[in-house]
């Protein structure tokens, strides 16, 4: 796992999903399947740098400064 990579695509993820927020219902139905698939892939993405920094994995770039 690369964390400079993990955490590149969560804060990706994050963004679309406040995009969410501006959303209509019908929108937000419509989009669903897509929602719930970025929702599990960005929990995944925590959960595997959680356990890489457990593990004395190196933080991502953007955070050592």
């Amino acid at each position: 796992m690369d964390p400079n990579v993990c955490l590149k695509e969560l804060l990706e993820a994050i963004e679309k999903l406040r995009d969410v927020e501006g959303m209509y219902d019908h929108d937000i139905v419509v989009a669903l399947p897509s929602i719930r698939d970025l929702i599990e892939s960005t929990c995944d993405s925590v959960q595997a740098l959680d356990k890489w920094l457990q593990r004395g994995g190196f933080l991502p770039t953007r955070w050592e400064k």
